[in-house]
């Protein structure tokens, strides 16, 4: 079974056109490769421009981004389905301009560089129950229904492998939920009585290595941070577990945050970091007492006390050797009692009583996490059948020109001369247009599970939990 999360979906919250539904795809993918955005001609700006509007036409249509390899293979083939979508969402005119007048006036050749970054991409669709998932109708979370209920919301990801499947998949539940926070919060402006709780595990999973501080990622969770969750009454919480594995950026970010829980550290320069910002230096920390001596026929007696106190320097060493020597189960809590006062002095906190206790046997939880996902879920082969059956093209004859109310096409025939096409030329004359065109060879990808389990807690705030 797998948990629908649609890749095109609507939150049941606000206005939401074509063009917001079909947005969230290409700028899920901008931040999951961040190097798509200096290939300034076939990067995140030729990616864009494709996916916003053919993305916008497939919402249209109803259908989800497992419709726009189809499409890319046999464009013409959809033609009629173009205008029935431009006649149900005029909104979406505009788009179909754009593919009818500029995407297919370009040589096969054209197409399939315009299209390689989307296409590649998208090989993240490969793995059948990760199609399943994705690009299914409708969703299996309604997240206005899990406000209104109260009810705590788990993405498991254990079973995830492959790291940069991984880390796709914690960015695009990151994009959603935050997505529906700040529309909620903007839809309730004002009411602070129903507080959305989430925690993150594992951060430092959503960022890729290669993008450094460069990701745009880094911005959003500044602007969450920083701004959204005091506007929308967010209830923000992050965990990872060492701080040399976050980007400089999001590090400034999280240690910026008002509370912060601190356990044993591994990374010396982890550890002083954090023992720079805990560190209150005390200029009178006494060190150690040395006793003044003199004599008076030959015999010393104390006649002062000279005192010497730590340095900044050697006070910070001493911070760090705290946190070195924390024990199992306690943490060093820096806090502040309401916003906008300074942080109180660190201090220890425990929790191995909590720790202690007696969990639920590990295959007692199993079956509760296929019970929950079989509950919320749907059959993958199930799913997959309503998939290819919308994506099914009807038998048609080969599109004219005439048939497409569009401007005369210009195309390089089989003798390679540029040649307009007028009303009385049939593509299928040509099989430079009327072959389907060929996709790039797709990279493999490791099988993706994902199972959401929706249970209900007995109080507020409604949390959502996303980690491994």
């Amino acid at each position: 079974h797998a948990v629908p999360l649609p890749l095109y979906y609507r939150t049941g919250v606000g206005r939401e056109t074509s063009f917001t539904i079909a947005q969230r795809l290409p700028d899920a993918l901008g931040k999951f490769d961040p190097k798509l955005r200096e290939a300034s001609v076939q990067g995140f700006n030729s990616l864009w421009e494709l996916a916003t509007h053919l993305g916008a036409v497939l919402v249209a249509l109803k259908c989800q981004p497992s419709e726009i390899e189809p499409w890319l293979r046999n464009p013409l083939a959809w033609s009629g389905r173009l205008h029935e979508a431009a006649a149900r969402v005029p909104e979406i005119r505009g788009s179909v301009e754009y593919l009818e007048r500029q995407f297919l006036t370009l040589t096969p050749a054209g197409q399939r560089e315009r299209s390689r970054s989307l296409l590649n991409k998208l090989t993240l669709l490969a793995d059948p129950a990760t199609k399943a998932q994705f690009c299914s109708d409708g969703s299996g979370i309604d997240w206005p229904g899990v406000m209104k209920r109260k009810e705590l919301v788990l993405f498991d990801l254990r079973h995830e492998t492959d790291w940069e499947t991984r880390r796709f998949k914690l960015l695009w539940l990151f994009g959603m939920i935050t997505d529906f926070a700040r529309r909620w919060g903007v839809a309730r402006s004002g009411d602070r009585t129903q507080p959305l709780s989430l925690m993150i595990d594992e951060v430092s999973f959503m960022f890729s290595r290669a993008a450094g501080n460069r990701s745009p990622l880094i911005d959003d969770l500044d602007a969450l941070i920083n701004q959204q969750s005091r506007n929308y009454n967010l209830w923000l919480t992050i965990a990872f577990q060492e701080l040399y594995q976050l980007p400089l950026g999001l590090k400034q970010t999280l240690l910026s945050l008002g509370t912060q829980f601190w356990g044993r550290m591994t990374d010396p320069e982890s550890m002083r970091d954090i023992a720079d910002r805990v560190t209150v230096y005390d200029p009178f920390l006494q060190k150690k007492v040395e006793n003044v001596y003199a004599s008076s026929e030959g015999e010393p007696f104390i006649v002062d006390h000279r005192s010497h106190e730590y340095s900044f320097s050697e006070q910070k060493e001493l911070n760090r050797l705290r946190f070195a020597r924390l024990p199992k189960y306690t943490y060093i809590v820096s806090r502040t009692s309401q916003e906008g006062d300074p942080p109180v002095a660190p201090a220890q906190f425990s929790i191995a009583r909590l720790a202690a206790r007696q969990f639920p046997p590990p295959q007692m939880l199993a079956d509760v996490r296929v019970a929950l996902s079989r509950r919320d879920g749907q059959p993958i082969a199930d799913s997959l059948a309503a998939i290819s059956a919308r994506g099914a093209i009807s038998p048609m004859r080969p599109t004219l020109i005439d048939d497409i109310p569009r401007a005369p096409l210009t195309h390089i025939g089989q003798s390679g001369v540029v040649a307009p096409v007028g009303v009385d030329t049939p593509i299928r004359d040509d099989p430079a247009l009327t072959e389907p065109t060929p996709l790039l060879p797709s990279a493999s990808v490791l099988p993706l599970r994902r199972k959401a389990r929706v249970i209900a807690p007995p109080n507020p705030p409604v949390p959502v939990a996303v980690g491994e």
